[in-house]
């Protein structure tokens, strides 16, 4: 089976074609042939093209589906950290009933997402640049090997082994090493402008913080909601004092109650955000 043709081969074949037609029109000749040339390498292009097309499409819908799925992984870690964060110990014995699981927290699910998706950007932008860092690694090694070449002819011949052919091969070969180090610079430019490495991290970075945040806010709702949830079971308790209380005979059965201080601060929001408060520690 025939080797399939690259692009690039078949772009010069392409112009060659176009050549003979512009031949034949200037020969007055038949353009038969070259049209129907022309024409079969055009549709040869046009397949390769297509194909590369939905390859390209393939691997992004391939690479979104992976990306899905580490954020929904992320969004529960996040999720379930949350809600550790907040346990607080003896709430449910004290409601009576098991605390209702939060619903999952749709800033918490985008910012996942997004730290979803810089991951990969970062990995992707890893790649292409060991892609090209590989080229000038592979550009180094054969300059290398030239510029070796050279040192031991001359070390061959400062022992006194002289060839006819030194001259030339030193020519040819000073020549190659010259040739690659222009093309090792050349692959140093291409390898620095397609760096994205640190664009990506930073990215990743702004999405993470993004993420903390998210999270931050998330468990403060969440423990407002408890904490409300706590409160009610107080009333009702001082409610059942009261009328116990009243029942009982007790004018002002109340104030047999003297909230702790560390209730009064949290009731009265008189609270001072130091390292003495027991409310921080």
């Amino acid at each position: 089976m025939a080797r399939k043709k690259t692009h690039e081969e078949l772009t010069a074949a392409l112009a060659e074609a176009r050549a003979a037609l512009a031949d034949a029109l200037l020969d007055g000749a038949s353009t038969e042939e070259p049209r129907g040339r022309i024409a079969e390498i055009e549709a040869q292009i046009a397949a390769i093209e297509a194909e590369a097309v939905a390859k390209a499409e393939a691997e992004r819908a391939e690479e979104a589906v992976k990306v899905e799925a580490a954020a929904l992984e992320i969004a529960a870690e996040q999720q379930a950290a949350v809600v550790a964060a907040v346990e607080v110990p003896g709430l449910e014995e004290i409601v009576g009933e098991p605390l209702p699981q939060p619903e999952p927290d749709a800033a918490v699910e985008s910012a996942s997402r997004f730290v979803a998706q810089c991951r990969a950007a970062l990995v992707q932008a890893q790649g292409e640049y060991q892609t090209l860092a590989d080229e000038v690694e592979a550009l180094r090694a054969r300059m290398s090997a030239k510029l070796a070449a050279c040192d031991a002819i001359r070390t061959r011949r400062s022992a006194g082994d002289e060839r006819a052919s030194d001259a030339a091969e030193l020519a040819l070969l000073t020549a190659d090493a010259e040739a690659l180090r222009t093309m090792v610079d050349q692959a140093l430019q291409r390898a620095s402008a397609g760096d994205h490495r640190a664009a990506a991290r930073e990215a990743l970075q702004a999405a993470e913080a993004q993420l903390a945040s998210a999270h931050s806010k998330a468990a403060f709702g969440i423990a407002l909601t408890r904490l409300r949830m706590a409160e009610q079971v107080m009333i009702d308790a001082f409610r059942s004092v009261v009328h116990t209380g009243r029942a009982c005979g007790e004018p002002s059965p109340w104030l047999h109650y003297r909230p702790s201080p560390d209730l009064v601060r949290v009731a009265t929001g008189q609270i001072l955000p130091s390292a003495s408060n027991p409310l921080f520690k």
